[in-house]
């Protein structure tokens, strides 16, 4: 956050990674958008999309992982939403509210 001089608020580290990622609200499964992840971490993730939403709304994330031949798919809400400067384009913090085994791997491989 530009401009924060606080202490470091995140509970988990992030590590830079892009992962191809479907996400759509909850109830809405069939109207799916896509993007990709900016960074990620064992509590969320932030994905760059020119979609908007409301903090503490509920979506669901189906993330591609290498190597692996399926997607896993994770229940999650919006955290908070920033727009870019100068584009259409927003930045949204996401929590998960529950992490797939699979992708709680990748993660914790990456990490180390």
């Amino acid at each position: 956050m530009r401009g924060y001089a606080g202490s470091e608020r995140r509970q988990f580290p992030r590590i830079a990674c892009i992962l191809q990622t479907d996400y759509s609200p909850l109830g809405l499964i069939g109207s799916c958008d896509h993007s990709r992840t900016i960074n990620i971490s064992l509590g969320g993730v932030l994905l760059r999309t020119g979609d908007s939403f409301k903090k503490s709304q509920p979506l669901v994330l189906i993330i591609r992982l290498p190597h692996n031949q399926t997607a896993v798919t994770i229940m999650s809400e919006v955290v908070w939403q920033k727009r870019i400067p100068n584009s259409v384009m927003n930045e949204i913090g996401i929590k998960f509210l529950q992490l797939d085994s699979a992708l709680n791997q990748f993660i914790e491989d990456k990490l180390r």
